[in-house]
């Protein structure tokens, strides 16, 4: 994910927030670092505990991580408009 990408995401989560600063809930700061790689976040299914791993059905997600005191979101690529739902980067 590019830096402008990263930049987008922070900007979009900021709107949502009706133009107020991300605050931390831990820590109060305001600075965060957005990740450049897009991760794997396995679905945990409860029947078949043994065969997690083996599976790739997985939900994509981009760590939002303060820089004060290392609190950490994840957000939803592909509700982000980072990833379309076939998997693909969103390069506009």
């Amino acid at each position: 994910m590019t830096k402008e990408k990263s930049n987008d995401l922070i900007k979009a989560i900021e709107r949502n927030l009706g133009g107020n600063d991300l605050v931390c809930p831990l820590c109060k700061s305001t600075e965060w670092t957005v990740t450049s790689k897009i991760y794997k976040l396995p679905i945990f299914h409860e029947d078949d505990i043994s065969a997690i791993m083996n599976r790739d059905d997985c939900f994509p997600v981009i760590p939002l991580i303060c820089e004060k005191c290392g609190n950490t979101y994840f957000i939803n690529a592909v509700a982000a408009n980072i990833l379309s739902k076939d998997g693909d980067d969103n390069n506009d």
